[in-house]
């Protein structure tokens, strides 16, 4: 799944929840690069690679789950 990271930082280990009319589901980043590379943090501007386990579709949105509850 490519991800154009727009605000904040992703790093390995944060939760995003992808979310769509036909998507919903929550999963820790285990994986992440950018130009085929292993990074372990992902910021404003940055275009990433970021595996994930069900299907997304083009127009889902993609958002940090935050643990600041």
């Amino acid at each position: 799944m490519a991800i154009t990271v727009t605000e904040g930082e992703i790093h390995l280990g944060d939760k995003l929840h992808f979310l769509g009319p036909n998507t919903d589901f929550v999963q820790v980043v285990s994986s992440m690069q950018t130009e085929h590379h292993a990074i372990e943090v992902a910021r404003p501007g940055d275009q990433i690679g970021v595996k994930v386990d069900e299907r997304v579709r083009r127009s889902d949105s993609v958002l940090l789950v935050s643990e600041d509850v």
